[in-house]
């Protein structure tokens, strides 16, 4: 299947290698999305749905699928994809900062107005995941 959708990127020239698309499948047979693992910002639980935040063309879009942040959990690479609430999955490849307030940790991601909140089960995780890639020093 992610044959297909590599042919078709190749078609478009767009110079994404086809090992780096995801292709997402919901609950249904149609449900589905395949996407560039570095296009994908977020994803949020809406009841039993994913709102999928992307980029397509520098600019912001959103799916809705079927299916929940349990099963993403298991398909997506785990050091770029970090779980940050129970109900939000972040890229940490659109992370822009980190900010430790007196009620939480936050996170900023580029294209999305408002910060994220950690849960203090997840921050240690995240703070973990970041380390390679940015300064968490945080007073």
């Amino acid at each position: 299947m992610i044959k297909n959708y590599a042919e078709s990127l190749t078609i478009s020239n767009s110079l994404i290698n086809p090992n780096d698309v995801i292709l997402i499948k919901g609950d249904y047979k149609n449900n589905q999305i395949a996407l560039p693992q570095n296009a994908i910002i977020c994803m949020q639980s809406e009841d039993n749905y994913l709102e999928l935040t992307y980029l397509e063309n520098e600019k912001v879009k959103k799916y809705l699928i079927r299916s929940t942040l349990g099963k993403m959990d298991e398909i997506l690479n785990s050091e770029l994809f970090i779980r940050c609430n129970r109900s939000i999955i972040i890229n940490l490849f659109h992370l822009e900062s980190i900010k430790k307030v007196s009620s939480g940790l936050f996170v900023k991601l580029k294209s999305i107005d408002n910060p994220i909140k950690v849960s203090k089960a997840n921050t240690q995780k995240l703070l973990m995941s970041t380390e390679k890639y940015v300064d968490t020093s945080l007073d």
